[in-house]
């Protein structure tokens, strides 16, 4: 039976992205150091873009005869912030995917 060493006992350390960056050998890929950050980021933005669209039905809704249409939108943008985070989130991992196969 083979004991796992703690992770203070490894001796090989994880890169950073700037070692990663900084590695003229191109032993270290950068790619899935930065993927997380790139995924974080486009969730902040998909994020303002559901809550920006939800503000706009609110608009909208208060507008003559537009009720429908500003329910039709409060319904809408979360549901399509979701799929359009989906996509980015199956993208990021396409990626993550493509570069592990040759790592």
């Amino acid at each position: 039976m083979t004991m796992i060493p703690p992770p203070h006992a490894r001796s090989k350390q994880q890169p950073t992205a700037l070692t990663a960056l900084t590695d003229t050998r191109f032993t270290t890929l950068v790619t899935p150091l930065v993927i997380s950050w790139i995924y974080r980021g486009c969730m902040v933005v998909i994020a303002m873009m559901t809550i920006w669209w939800m503000l706009l039905a609110a608009a909208i809704m208060t507008w003559r005869n537009g009720w429908m249409w500003g329910v039709l939108g409060l319904v809408a943008s979360p549901v399509l912030g979701l799929v359009v985070l989906l996509i980015v989130r199956v993208a990021c991992e396409a990626v993550l995917l493509r570069f592990h196969r040759r790592g």
